[in-house]
Parts: C-alpha cells; structure tokens; sequence
C-alpha cells in the first residue's frame, strides 16, 4: 500500500468520525497495520496540519482538520465530500 492510500484511508476514517479516535481504534479499522507504523503517521499528518491531536488520559486523540477535509477531496479525486467541510465548519468536533 503506497502511502497515499494510507492517508486516504486514515483521512476517511477520521473524516467520519463523530467523536475523536485514539491510534489504537484507528489501527484496528486499518488491519494489518502497525500501531507504531499508524502512530508515526497519525505525528506526521498532524505536524502537516491534516489532523488535530490532543492528549487525553495519557493518550493522544485525532481528529480532522479541514485542511485534511480538502487533502481527502483531493486524494478521492471525483468523490465530493464538501458536506464533510460544511460539517466541520458548523459543528467543531471538540476534544
């Protein structure tokens, strides 16, 4: 799997979620990654801006950013998720 269709996967998880996901509820939708591949990366896209992370209870918890909204449009190519960005703008999903 080539590391974008790594971030797509991540960023549509994350895009869907309601409320924030740890590394470990992300590994386990991501079977057979790694929980230290995906924590590496889960760093990676939030120094990029794609994600927020919060530390809660002595573990970081993610969610998207609407720069990650706008990557995800770009990696799906045709598929629209602009109701995803009008959701985030509206309803800020808090940590």
């Amino acid at each position: 799997m080539n590391r974008n269709m790594r971030k797509k996967q991540i960023l549509n998880i994350l895009s869907s979620a309601k409320i924030p996901y740890t590394a470990r509820e992300i590994t386990d939708l991501c079977y057979p990654i790694s929980l230290s591949c995906i924590s590496g990366l889960l760093k990676r896209y939030s120094l990029y801006g794609l994600i927020k992370r919060k530390r809660k209870n002595n573990k970081f918890q993610y969610i998207i950013t609407e720069k990650g909204l706008k990557r995800l449009e770009f990696l799906l190519g045709s598929e629209n998720i602009k109701p995803k960005i009008d959701l985030l703008v509206r309803e800020k999903i808090r940590l």
